[in-house]
């Protein structure tokens, strides 16, 4: 049948058609018999309750910008407070999350065992951990350290450099044992934010990139030697697997070593070329064996960056040598790293909807740098643990080019310009449009003429091929001998494919760029928040109020009532972090979405004041007078914590000012009423600290006995009230409203105008503008 598929063909595609599914089943029936279980260890612990857990570490812990640590674990056996005998657990994985105290003094290491009492809570939804764990001991049991090989040396790399983690070179000893064994331990919140929004987070542990050079080293190491043939593929895959146990199963280097190992099968099957189709190999037996990989946002993104580059960076280096007469080497470095760049953006836009506009630059002129410290460290590696003195010219050797990776990483993030993608779903929409949609495209339409070019016939034949009986011409299975009806009717179904495909991508972006333009697909519809704005959530009849920092960051005072979505109000403002949550009081209108919070943003540390209550959650700490914190801009101070008997007046005053553009100072009272405004008047907490323009958070929902003691000891040049439309309660009051208007304070509520976003003026002095959702 002309322009028909071959026999055998054919049946490869059914047979690929018959394991996808069989697959799928597979990895679904796996997945559902799993939930099971996670549903039963959640209903059975994951109230709250007080247990005592025993767990093997997975890896180091790693500290969080909020000052606590986290780690992923292995729970191995489960003691109620009155049982008096271990329950297995089933090897379930945990995340771990706590104040550094909890984890003792020692030296943490994948392979360590511990046993603490900890509180234990369900973990987000479609996350690996069948738990989330928080200490609430220091440990019972003694560490069991690991003391085998592996172990050894992937702390061992640490231990050595740790003295300089103090001096001119501490950022490089902190980074080189993530780029050579995955120990992230050393590393600051600030130095791996930094990498993140520079776009160099893949170089602070190892990566597909570290599999590729040592097996690329170990490869010319054998021919250098001689090695017989025969003996290079099996000695690969040795030193693949020493690899593989010293780093540890790190998602991309999972897959890089599958796909590694694949390869030097493919070697020796005579397929050496073979890098797509080895690279979706390794992402099935890796979701065959632990489907859970697929959450794993390492695993999504180092999959899309070796798609982008097995795809794209060939078709790229080659137009970027002819067409604009770049290098070979130059061209092949900045292909590279432009295809993984745009095959991961749209990953990337959903976890942070601002990108820096440098990332490729900054991955060209750090890649000569990272080379470096991915061939010389291992056998710094090696040798740093055995012969620590003879290792220093070795390592003095990587720590410099990983200090030129970490100074690119800061001065990109401090200084670099940023790409601010839409948020909400029009943000990642956009991005897979221009970013996966537009190349594949482009690729295809490259494709289909390189295969006409090829299909057509010579020149001097094309005379005679036309005069061909029909019946040759159905014998000969190539397209250009086919009938001209059939021919013209292929085209034509080809040409209305094209034309469909482009409405639907311009549909897509015109929907994107309306979803956008509209605030469309976001609650707040108020468009994404920056550094020095105050966020004021619309969440019915109670207040969620945000103090926007860099990088996505802020800082939450209150988060509303149970059932309103404070968590949906902050990420579609582009929030991914808390630097914390501050609980004026205890009142379910300000505290009761505090769960929901915790769910989004686990380890989040949490300030409260109250009357009498229990703690919100165990690991929640009472506020003190006269305590800082800071958040991108913001400086915040809690000026007052009052020991009312009453849960209103035990209210926190919260004054926070920022410097950006013309500056903004807001003070935040929760509920605090007559007797308690009197109080921070009296002792000066209500005061203004700053020339900004102020910004009042109308204390108890604008109701009567507000009063007007803070608006006078305070001067607002604006009011907000968070308050329920319709409630039963009377919010706000009209007296409260009359001595606002009395005092000329414009007031803007969210029961009439939703969630608020109040932006600094552009000079000192200047008004601070207002956008709103309605």
């Amino acid at each position: 049948m002309p322009g028909g598929r071959p026999p055998g063909r054919r049946w490869m595609l059914l047979l690929a058609l018959a394991l996808a599914c069989a697959g799928a089943a597979s990895v679904l029936g796996g997945a559902a018999a799993d939930g099971a279980t996670r549903g039963a260890v959640v209903r059975q612990w994951g109230d709250g309750r007080l247990i005592q857990a025993n767990v093997e570490l997975s890896d180091a812990p790693h500290e969080l910008r909020n000052g606590s640590l986290l780690v992923a674990a292995t729970l191995l056996g489960v003691r109620e407070q009155r049982g008096d005998r271990w329950l297995p657990a089933g090897s379930l994985s945990v995340t771990v999350i706590g104040a550094p105290e909890r984890f003792g003094s020692a030296s943490l290491e994948a392979g360590a065992q511990l046993a603490w009492w900890v509180s234990a809570s369900a973990p987000p939804e479609r996350a690996p951990a069948a738990l989330t764990l928080s200490p609430r001991s220091a440990p019972l049991a003694t560490v069991d350290a690991p003391d085998d090989l592996a172990s050894t040396l992937r702390g061992g790399l640490g231990r050595w450099l740790a003295p300089l983690r103090g001096g001119p070179l501490q950022e490089a000893a902190a980074l080189v044992p993530g780029m050579v064994v995955g120990d992230r331990s050393g590393q600051s919140p600030a130095l791996a934010t930094a990498m993140q929004r520079a776009g160099l987070s893949h170089l602070t542990a190892v990566s597909g990139a570290n599999v590729a050079l040592l097996l690329g080293a170990s490869a010319a190491f054998l021919r250098l030697v001689r090695v017989p043939r025969v003996l290079v593929v099996p000695a690969l895959l040795a030193v693949l697997s020493g690899f593989v146990l010293v780093v540890g199963p790190d998602p991309s280097v999972l897959r890089a070593a599958v796909s590694g190992a694949l390869g030097a099968i493919a070697v020796v099957a005579g397929r050496p070329r073979a890098a797509l189709g080895l690279t979706l190999l390794a992402v099935v037996v890796l979701l065959s064996v632990d489907p859970w990989h697929a959450g794993r946002v390492a695993f999504q993104l180092s999959v899309a960056a070796t798609l982008g580059i097995a795809l794209l960076a060939p078709a790229l280096a080659a137009w970027m040598r002819e067409r604009l007469h770049l290098p070979r080497l130059l061209a092949d470095a900045v292909s590279v790293s432009a295809a993984a760049t745009v095959a991961c953006t749209p990953l990337l836009v959903l976890l942070a909807p601002e990108q820096s506009a440098l990332t490729v630059l900054v991955n060209v002129l750090a890649a000569p740098a990272a080379a470096v410290v991915g061939l010389l460290g291992p056998a710094l590696a090696l040798a740093a643990p055995l012969l620590p003195p003879a290792s220093w010219p070795l390592g003095l050797v990587c720590l410099l080019p990983a200090q030129w990776v970490a100074m690119l990483g800061q001065l990109s993030a401090d200084h670099g310009p940023f790409l601010a993608w839409p948020s909400g779903p029009a943000g990642p929409a956009l991005a897979v449009v221009g970013c996966w949609c537009l190349p594949a495209a482009v690729r295809l339409r490259a494709r289909r003429r390189a295969d006409r070019a090829r299909r057509a016939p010579p020149p001097g034949q094309a005379r005679s091929v036309a005069r061909e009986p029909t019946q040759d011409r159905q014998r000969n299975g190539s397209a250009w001998l086919e009938p001209p009806r059939a021919r013209y009717r292929r085209l034509a179904r080809r040409a209305r494919l094209r034309r469909w495909g482009a409405v639907g991508c311009l549909a897509l972006t015109a929907g994107g760029l309306g979803a956008w333009w509209g605030g469309a697909g976001h609650p707040a519809g108020i468009g994404r928040a920056g550094d020095g704005e105050l966020l004021f959530c619309d969440v019915g009849q109670g207040d969620a109020l945000a103090l926007i920092g860099d990088g996505g960051s802020a800082l939450l005072i209150d988060v509303g009532p149970p059932e309103s979505d404070a968590v949906g109000c902050l990420r579609s403002a582009g929030v991914t972090r808390l630097c914390g949550v501050l609980l004026t009081h205890l009142h379910a209108d300000h505290a009761g979405a505090l769960p929901k919070v915790l769910k989004a943003w686990p380890g989040t540390p949490v300030h409260y004041s109250t009357a009498g209550r229990e703690p919100p959650v165990p690991e929640a700490r009472r506020a003190a007078s006269g305590e800082a914190m800071a958040c991108g801009s913001w400086s915040v101070t809690i000026t007052l914590v009052p020991r009312g008997a009453e849960e209103n007046n035990a209210s926190l005053v919260v004054n926070a000012n920022t410097h950006k553009g013309g500056g903004l100072e807001l003070l935040d009272a929760g509920d605090l009423e007559d007797d308690g405004a009197a109080l921070a008047v009296t002792v000066g907490a209500a005061s203004a600290r700053t020339d900004a323009p102020r910004v009042l958070k109308v204390s108890h929902h604008g109701s009567r006995d507000a009063g007007m003691r803070l608006v006078d000891a305070f001067a607002p040049r604006l009011a907000l009230i968070g308050v329920g439309e319709g409630n039963d309660y009377g919010h706000p009051s009209a007296p409260t409203l009359d001595g606002l208007a009395a005092r000329g304070v414009p007031v803007l509520r969210t029961d009439l105008r939703g969630t608020l976003l109040v932006r600094p003026g552009a000079a000192a002095g200047d008004a601070p503008r207002v956008s709103t959702s309605r």
